[in-house]
């Protein structure tokens, strides 16, 4: 477990296994979210702000990019962020995703062998990077020779 997403639902708080692996992840010091959806948390949860979202198809985005937000000022877990960025950069179907997710990479800014790898493995192989490769923090941070995209 890197992190815990505490979904409180109606009856979060009334199961005795959403309490065990909220205590699990606070044993561990693992960050913990909470979005409340219903019930408001009870027990170890009960101190960490809890969002508040109604979830629906049309604001999933939104929650998605609130966690996002929330874990990537993780320094635990910026080694696995940036080898998962490094990951989807070398499948960017666009000129614009390419440059988004650099631009993300150079916030989180340490990049694992394997980041570093794939990121390597994006310029070679993606033709999209274009962009990407125009952010002047990004190219810095690629420790190997950047060809043309």
């Amino acid at each position: 477990m890197d992190a815990l997403l505490a979904y409180c639902s109606p009856n979060f708080s009334q199961s005795d296994w959403t309490g065990q692996e909220v205590g699990f992840a606070f044993g561990k010091a693992v960050p913990v979210i909470s979005i409340l959806a219903g019930d408001a948390p009870k027990g170890l949860l009960e101190p960490v702000q809890a969002q508040h979202w109604i979830i629906s198809e049309s604001n999933v985005g939104d929650v998605a990019d609130y966690v996002y937000e929330r874990l990537k000022h993780e320094s635990a877990l910026k080694a696995k962020l940036s080898e998962a960025l490094a990951r989807k950069l070398k499948f960017a179907g666009s000129f614009g995703e390419a440059a988004l997710l650099a631009a993300e990479l150079v916030e989180i800014g340490e990049w694992t062998d394997r980041a570093r790898h794939d990121i390597e493995l994006a310029t070679e192989v993606n033709n999209q990077m274009g962009d990407a490769m125009a952010n002047e923090d990004f190219v810095q941070m690629c420790s190997f020779s950047v060809g043309s995209p």
